[in-house]
């Protein structure tokens, strides 16, 4: 038989955990957009450090303010050539990762949220090329900082439109490493 005092824990643990479960909400998403790096090419005469990106993500909010996400993040391909006295030169370097971040959001208007988060990159990069006539390709993993901050627009309860900025560190190659800036807009619904 149960007493007094184990129903009323009962009641007040249940109604903690229904109230955290209501502000709760799993998200997923995609945005596409353009991936800055912000690599030298002085000595290259063609040189492209801007190409598509795009991610998938889900995230988790755990209250009105606090959540965490999780996505993937091609950065596309940067290309860079030249001819010098020795012969020609090519490379291009691809990046692609995984990045988990921690989220900050808050309610700027009605249907409008601002948000900050900071996270954890795995990112690998891929090169591929040749100098003076011999290929070289290979690839490197790094594990750096991600940063990024952007805005929501709900269209509806469960849809919202996503405009976002992320910033990290890349290594291109066990000596050089570049940062790659990403400016995407995409769409992300809840459930």
């Amino acid at each position: 038989m149960l007493n007094t005092k184990t129903l009323s824990a009962a009641v007040a643990i249940s109604a903690m955990l229904f109230s955290t479960n209501s502000m709760a909400q799993a998200y997923v998403g995609g945005t596409v957009g353009q991936a800055r790096w912000e690599t030298s090419c002085s000595q290259a005469s063609f040189c492209d450090t801007y190409d598509t990106s795009f991610s998938v993500f889900g995230g988790y909010n755990v209250n009105a303010n606090w959540g965490a996400e999780v996505s993937y993040t091609s950065l596309g391909t940067i290309h860079a050539s030249s001819f010098t006295a020795y012969g020609p030169y090519a490379a291009s370097i691809k990046a692609k990762g995984i990045d988990i971040s921690g989220v900050y959001r808050h309610q700027i208007a009605e249907k409008v949220e601002a948000f900050a988060k900071a996270g954890i990159a795995y990112t690998k990069a891929e090169n591929d090329g040749y100098v003076f006539g011999i290929p070289h390709n290979g690839s490197i993993n790094s594990t750096k900082p991600v940063f990024g901050f952007g805005v929501t627009y709900a269209i509806n309860p469960r849809m919202t439109v996503r405009a976002e900025i992320s910033s990290r560190k890349v290594e291109m190659t066990t000596n050089t490493s570049t940062t790659a800036n990403n400016f995407s807009l995409g769409l992300q619904t809840g459930f």
